[in-house]
């Protein structure tokens, strides 16, 4: 926006004070003679200026800058170390899984076969004790067999006289 003259309209401020200079317009203090120097402090040096201000630092702020990257640098590295921890601990938690499970399923397989084992055992007992008693049970009874026969022929036997005729 022009006037008819081709020169920017003057723009006034309602207070008829200027304020005192900012402190961001000054140089650590120092007047900004710059600024200074354009009476109506015009847009173009204003933003100049802030510009300058922006890009200069404070030597602490530059340091603490520096700290931070190398903090920044370390945290990074840190964090790439964990990633590759994380990773090892995965892999080895899932080689310890599988083997657990290896293990579990032989304990199983174990478990089972000893089971079937004894259950074999104690048929083949059960048989073999059944065989054992049924022969004993037969050497009993020849026993008292012959007994009987030792007691029979052992005994005296009266005779009855036959009815003398």
């Amino acid at each position: 926006m022009s006037d008819i003259n081709g020169k920017p309209p003057v723009v006034k401020m309602r207070k008829d004070k200027n304020p005192p200079i900012s402190p961001l317009a000054t140089n650590n203090g120092n007047n900004n003679d710059l600024y200074e120097s354009i009476p109506d402090g015009g847009t173009r040096s204003l933003l100049s200026r802030t510009m300058d201000i922006l890009h200069e630092t404070d030597p602490v702020i530059d340091e603490g800058n520096e700290e931070i990257k190398k903090l920044d640098s370390q945290l990074d590295h840190l964090n790439e170390y964990m990633d590759k921890v994380e990773k090892r601990l995965r892999e080895h938690s899932d080689k310890l899984l599988a083997t657990l499970k290896e293990q579990k399923e032989e304990r199983e397989k174990r478990r089972r076969s000893f089971h079937e084992r004894l259950q074999s055992n104690q048929q083949e007992d059960d048989d073999f004790q059944e065989r054992l008693n049924s022969l004993l049970n037969r050497v009993d009874i020849s026993k008292n067999r012959s007994s009987v026969y030792d007691i029979i022929s052992n005994m005296e036997i009266p005779k009855v006289q036959e009815e003398e005729k």
